[in-house]
């Protein structure tokens, strides 16, 4: 407990949703609150969050979360941040800028080494090393090689936003949210808008700095099972330091405006002619901050209902209407001081702008006057309560998510714990649901849409040349900064950059890096205890198998399909197959029915699949259904199941066509945000067989034939559904299934019998039909193509599969990538070349070893970084403190902290690949027996990527012409693409 001299307890409850105590104190002297989750979660979460508005894009708030992790008075390093990156166990560290408010999370299953990180965040932020040189570097700087070269903008928040600004979804985000709250901080982008960074100077930065990151405007969280004091002696070593300071970080209140309001805003849809508008229509929820409080599950709820699944009424009207290709911007914004809710279709003609309006105003009073089925709402209310009691918050730790809740309430004055309690709420809703069967939903849509006077539009329409035309703004804009320069001021930036890109090669001092708090290889010796894997039977028709973890009462099962003897020309359709199988209709009921009781009986039903191989280079080719659910509702579950495998009526040509579309729209529309995926994906199927497999479904290689098999779906449907009922024959008929159940044992074994049958049933559901096939024709662009996108940033990539050049796996690899991608990818890629991430990866069943950027304002630049990994690495010194430090990192990887059900498939899978738990140990003893002449080693083995590594890139046609003369790349347009 911390002194009563030194905090207040405000409140103190256990909250029997997460089996803990919460208590809430408040910093005597400076008044800052913190907040303490003690329960039994092994992996444990330490978080500081600022208020941080600000009234302009100049991306202040964002700047500073990067450059408070440059170096602060107890660890004078250039990235304290990176140094914790290479070494610790963490199972998560970052920091997210919000539209009001900053946060500093960190997490680890070692108690020790939270708080080494802990300490060093908390160091970071009240006593950071801003200089000006971190503003340059992090935030924007002038940049000249020399002084007859042009002038440029760098630094690593610029380029991030370039990248964000090249993805129309995320503007049209920005701008809905500006229309939306257009009096508030959050009519301006916190992010920082490319255009207005550079007017952001030193001193507003470091005046920020000084008024908000004060304990006074803190909220400081810790969250898992070290009850220890050490958390409250390590802010006390801060927090005493000083008195309490009234920080103006209030925000705003939106008053709402009796008119509606539209707006538009280009976008760049490079050479696509026919590219449709983007249409979005939003509503203020909450006149004042503690009603969203109050009311933010009833908010989920409209939400939930009117569009949580492709049966919701809202949804499908949207969908069906014909008026565009696919939802964007479409969601409930639960994380400001007042909720909005948008609703958004992409790819709507001109003349069919106001029809969306109108469509959606149409459904809405339909459904008012026609009553909201009550099953309805009950079903998503199950889903949305199942989601809580589950608490499946992905990569994210679940005390960091707790946290984040916490803070929809807490930053804007409100009680956190109140704020992430939901028993009473879900009690409340099912009252009322129980009072007015009839009328309860209809009232809420009246109440928050029908009758709502704060409405506005946004619209995004497509501007060929955009791009270009703030590409050259930019430019012209810096030649005439240059023009009016003199020559000692041209001087003057050369000189800086000169020094700047100094200082950001030169090493840190050993002694510095030695005052980094970090673990002991002795800390990680211990080689941790897994989960059992049981083959449960295992007969000519199935294998069963079990991981044997607690899951707190939920089944995850997975169901899978043997590929080996599908035609490889129908991968295509599996994904576009199960998708058709939730939305179109059965034989006895409707999908949006069927959605209903799925929503209703079990936490959800998807699909994907693995293109993998053994660890002796097999191929394992399966599509995976997975099924999760309560222990008591097995049955009903698997009911679903079979419904949703055998008997979904797939000859809905219209629908399906909807559903193509969408699925190029996504595509589409994710190539420039995630670049980096696809590059390395592309890469992988140019260097691993049973990676081509997976790029051709799913990656960039997929375009060009959905949309051959959407004219197709148009010109020949006869032949495209007689593949898709053939391809579901063939998996439903194949020879032999696995079935996975991660769940205890017991249950396991309980269930077994209901799944048996479950399995027979789906085989005899549906006769055997004769295998068909499609002539899709495959994508093959080589092997160094550069993609054409509409973009500001690029995404530069290259590899080379190590096993064919004859190479062994041995652990010390995996403690070499994380220095590559940690010290030299990191230095080179994103501090000097203003990157904003650069990624070394090895796939250890494949060989493949590979590197990408992020968000890069480089090209043939950060390729030849690449060619100089292999020379670095033969020649490298690193002292035997620093190599301990990459060997802890590489075993917090290797051990991994997961969730259940990420768990338990990580166990199967591992299964599937032979991969043992004796082989983990001995990869893991490998790993710690790493020497510094492995990394010299490998340097040797490397040459060849220098030499004849495949590349790939994602860039614009500007950046393109730009280094044409020596670049290695083919271009390769998208929109122009022909097979």
């Amino acid at each position: 407990m911390p002194s009563p001299q030194k905090y207040t307890v405000l409140k103190s409850e256990f909250v029997s949703e997460y089996k803990a105590k919460i208590t809430l104190y408040e910093h005597t002297k400076t008044k800052a609150q913190v907040m303490v989750v003690d329960n039994d979660d092994v992996n444990k979460v330490f978080g500081i969050t600022f208020r941080t508005p600000w009234g302009k894009s100049q991306g202040i708030a964002h700047i500073l979360e990067h450059s408070v992790l440059c170096g602060s008075e107890k660890y004078p390093v250039k990235e304290p941040f990176v140094e914790l990156i290479k070494s610790s166990l963490n199972t998560f560290i970052n920091a997210f800028t919000y539209p009001d408010k900053t946060c500093y999370p960190v997490a680890s299953t070692n108690a020790k080494d939270l708080y080494n990180m802990t300490e060093v965040y908390l160091d970071a932020v009240f006593k950071p090393n801003i200089t000006k040189e971190t503003f340059l570097q992090e935030g924007w700087h002038y940049e000249l090689e020399n002084s007859e070269s042009a002038l440029t903008y760098k630094g690593v928040v610029f380029n991030e936003m370039k990248g964000v600004y090249s993805d129309p979804e995320n503007v049209l985000a920005r701008y809905v949210q500006a229309s939306v709250l257009p009096d508030t901080v959050y009519g301006v982008d916190s992010g920082g808008d490319p255009t207005v960074i550079p007017s952001l100077t030193f001193e507003q930065f470091t005046e920020f700095h000084r008024t908000h990151y004060h304990p006074s405007n803190s909220m400081i969280y810790f969250y898992g099972d070290d009850h220890s004091d050490k958390k409250f002696e390590l802010l006390d070593e801060y927090l005493d330091q000083y008195e309490y300071l009234k920080v103006d970080s209030q925000i705003e209140v939106q008053t709402p405006k009796t008119i509606h309001t539209e707006i538009t805003m280009p976008y760049d849809p490079g050479e696509k002619s026919d590219a449709g508008n983007y249409v979005v229509i939003s509503w203020l929820l909450n006149e004042q901050p503690d009603y969203q409080a109050k009311n933010m599950l009833e908010l989920t709820l409209l939400n939930q209902v009117l569009l949580g699944n492709p049966g919701a009424p809202l949804y499908k009207a949207l969908m069906e209407s014909g008026l565009g290709d696919d939802l964007t911007n479409t969601y409930l914004e639960p994380d400001l001081q007042q909720c909005f809710m948008s609703v958004g279709i992409k790819g709507v003609k001109t003349e069919n702008i106001p029809k969306v309006r109108e469509l959606i105003y149409s459904t809405l009073r339909e459904l008012v006057k026609n009553g909201v089925n009550a099953k309805t709402v009950e079903s998503s209310l199950n889903a949305m309560e199942f989601s809580e009691r589950e608490q499946n918050t992905g990569r994210y730790p679940r005390g960091l998510s707790l946290m984040l809740s916490a803070l929809q309430d807490w930053n804007y004055g409100g009680d956190p714990i109140r704020a992430i309690q939901f028993e009473e709420d879900f009690m409340t809703i099912r009252q009322r649901l129980l009072d007015q069967p009839n009328t309860y939903f209809s009232e809420l849509i009246t109440k928050y849409i029908l009758d709502n006077v704060h409405v506005n539009q946004a619209v995004l329409y497509p501007d060929v040349g955009h791009g270009s035309r703030v590409a050259d703004d930019e430019k012209n804009h810096l030649s005439e900064v240059k023009s009016k320069l003199t020559t000692a001021q041209i001087n003057d930036i050369v000189d800086q950059t000169t020094h700047l890109k100094l200082l950001q090669t030169t090493p840190d001092a050993v002694e510095n890096l030695a005052k980094i708090p970090k673990l002991h290889i002795d800390d990680v010796k211990e080689i941790p205890v897994r989960p059992e894997f049981h083959t449960l039977t295992s007969d000519e028709n199935m294998v069963y198998t079990n991981s044997d973890i607690f899951t707190n009462g939920i089944v995850y099962m997975t169901l899978l399909f043997d590929l080996s003897a599908v035609d490889a020309d129908l991968f295509l359709l599996i994904k576009l197959l199960w998708r058709a199988s939730l939305e179109m209709d059965g034989q006895n009921r409707s999908f949006v029915e069927l959605n209903q009781d799925i929503d209703f009986y079990t936490g959800g039903i998807y699909f994907n699949t693995i293109f993998d191989e053994t660890l002796s280079g097999n191929p394992i080719k399966h599509s995976c259904v997975h099924l999760k659910c309560l222990e008591g509702r097995i049955d009903q579950s698997l009911e679903l199941l079979t419904e949703v495998l055998t008997m979904t009526k797939l000859d809905n040509q219209t629908k399906f066509k909807q559903i193509l579309t969408d699925t190029i729209s996504s595509l589409e529309g994710n190539l420039v945000p995630a670049g980096h995926n696809y590059v390395m994906s592309y890469l992988q199927s140019q260097l691993s067989p049973i990676s081509v497999d997976r790029e051709q479904i799913s990656g960039i290689s997929a375009l060009q034939p959905l949309k051959n098999l959407l004219k197709m779906v148009e010109n020949n449907w006869s032949e495209v559904l007689g593949s898709l009922i053939s391809l579901r024959s063939n998996l439903l008929h194949s020879p032999k299934k696995i079935v996975h159940i991660t769940a205890p044992q017991a249950i396991a074994e309980n269930i077994k019998n209901s799944l048996q049958t479950c399995i027979t049933k789906i085989q005899n559901s549906l006769p055997a039909v004769k295998k068909t096939s499609l002539n899709l024709l495959r994508s093959n662009f080589g092997s160094n193509p550069a993609f054409i996108l509409p973009t500001q940033v690029n995404y530069v990539g290259k590899g080379i599969n190590l096993y064919k050049n004859g190479y062994k796996f041995h652990g010390p690899l995996l403690p070499i990538v994380k220095y590559i991608g940690t010290e030299y990818l990191w230095e080179k890629v994103r501090v000097v070349g203003g990157a904003y991430g650069g990624f070394a990866r090895f796939n250890q069943t494949n060989g493949v070893f590979l590197c990408c950027s992020y968000r890069d304002p480089n090209l043939l630049g950060t390729l030849k970084i690449y060619d100089q990994i292999a020379d670095m690495l033969s020649n490298v010194t690193i002292d035997q403190d620093s190599l301990n430090g990459y060997i802890i990192g590489c075993i917090g990887d290797w051990d991994g902290y997961k969730l259940p059900d990420a768990q338990g498939f990580e166990l199967f899978t591992n299964h599937l690949k032979g991969v043992t738990s004796d082989y983990l140990n001995t990869i893991r003893s490998q790993i710690l027996a790493t020497k510094l002449e492995d990394f010299h080693q490998f340097g040797v083995t490397l040459k060849p990527y220098s030499e004849n590594g495949k590349i790939s890139s994602i860039t614009s046609q500007a950046k393109f012409d730009e280094d044409y003369v020596n670049s290695p790349f083919e271009k390769v347009s998208l929109i122009d693409t022909q097979l």
